[in-house]
């Protein structure tokens, strides 16, 4: 685990330095000292619609990740929330196929700005993954029976929900936020990147029986518009 989140830390530098993209560049190495190449890159926020599993996506499947969040490219270029970033499966495997863990390596292709025909290619890193963003539910409604009855007594058994139970719960995985790193809240799953075969790769592994990413799990990227 720590290994993998190693080559985690090591890749984001590595990519942060080599990429080409569209935001403020880094200034920072792991040393804390100011980097001598500084290359901008895009960290951004988005959602798995539709999610994956190593157990059916085969290499070659296509996926989608939405935009959360709205921002702009430096060639002036408006990329509005609902965007889409795509990618597709690299490998897949199962660990009931004998493998020791399973595995789910993707890949990003392309960045195609919401109301446009023409998509850009792009280069991309999954920095954190974490499953569907946290929910508000109320409180379970409690009604009020202090004017209810009991033998000829009012039973003061209970009391409104708002006054007793006004606070509201959570459910769900902790939000994510440009400073979190590999996986985040999900059992079982760590994340490690990398080139494979000469492109930028994201490798999910899991000790179920398949890598699991669920609908609406939330991604942060680092992409980089290649040139």
């Amino acid at each position: 685990m720590r290994f993998k989140s190693s080559l985690i830390t090591i890749f984001l530098l590595s990519f942060s330095f080599s990429a080409v993209a569209q935001t403020q560049p880094a200034s920072n190495s792991a040393s804390g000292q100011k980097a001598t190449v500084a290359v901008p890159f895009i960290v951004l926020r988005g959602t798995f619609p539709k999610g994956l599993n190593s157990k059916s996506a085969a290499a070659g499947r296509t996926f989608v990740v939405k935009t959360n969040e709205g921002f702009k490219l430096t060639n002036g270029t408006e990329v509005p929330v609902g965007s889409d970033i795509s990618g597709h499966v690299l490998q897949s495997t199962a660990r009931a196929n004998g493998a020791p863990d399973s595995t789910l390596v993707v890949t990003f292709a392309t960045l195609q700005p919401k109301g446009t025909t023409t998509p850009l290619p792009v280069r991309g890193i999954v920095q954190a993954v974490a499953g569907p963003p946290p929910v508000s539910v109320a409180s379970s409604s409690m009604g009020d029976m202090r004017t209810e009855s009991l033998g000829g007594r009012v039973t003061g058994a209970r009391v409104p929900s708002n006054e007793t139970h006004g606070e509201l719960k959570t459910s769900g995985s902790a939000e994510l936020n440009e400073k979190s790193a590999g996986v985040v809240g999900i059992k079982n799953m760590t994340l490690q990147v990398g080139p494979l075969n000469g492109v930028d790769a994201s490798t999910f592994y899991s000790a179920d029986k398949s890598v699991k990413v669920e609908d609406g799990s939330q991604v942060m990227l680092r992409i980089a518009l290649k040139p």
